[in-house]
């Protein structure tokens, strides 16, 4: 009995500790799976005020693509704002050309950094939630941002 009462206590604070609100990391697929949108944050949380880091990437998942892509990555924020609202794809982003092996040509990957900032009205002594809706053709990938209140010494 007493076993099954740590283990159940093991699983609960194991299953605590893994759910925290938003991910760090999101990533979506277009329908025709041609391309896949990812928003890759440095943390999951910043205080409000200050800049998050995040690295945006397209992945081409069809092999290299030779033509270049003429289309732009669409961002909706709320509690915040991104310091650049739309990345267009030959302008703003850095290619990188995937290595390919055997029967596989390789991907195109287009990446680049944005900064989030937490709404300076946000209140400073309560926890809210930064969303980033970044859109790729009929892909949405969203971000969600913990805001975190500022400890009461400051």
């Amino acid at each position: 009995m007493r076993s099954s009462v740590c283990l159940l206590t093991l699983l609960l604070l194991g299953w605590t500790a893994c759910s925290e609100p938003g991910k760090r990391v999101v990533a979506q697929s277009t329908d025709e799976g041609a391309f896949r949108l990812t928003l890759d944050a440095s943390k999951g949380w910043v205080r409000p005020n200050q800049w998050l880091p995040i690295q945006v990437a397209l992945v081409s998942l069809d092999g290299p693509i030779t033509d270049g892509l003429y289309e732009e990555i669409i961002f909706k924020v709320s509690n915040g704002f991104l310091d650049d609202a739309d990345l267009n794809l030959n302008n703003n982003l850095d290619v990188v050309l995937e290595p390919g092996y055997e029967d596989y040509p390789g991907d195109t990957t287009y990446k680049a950094w944005i900064k989030f900032k937490a709404n300076p009205s946000t209140s400073d002594r309560t926890e809210s939630q930064g969303e980033i809706h970044a859109f790729f053709r009929d892909a949405l990938a969203t971000l969600k941002i913990r805001i975190v209140a500022l400890p009461d010494d400051l």
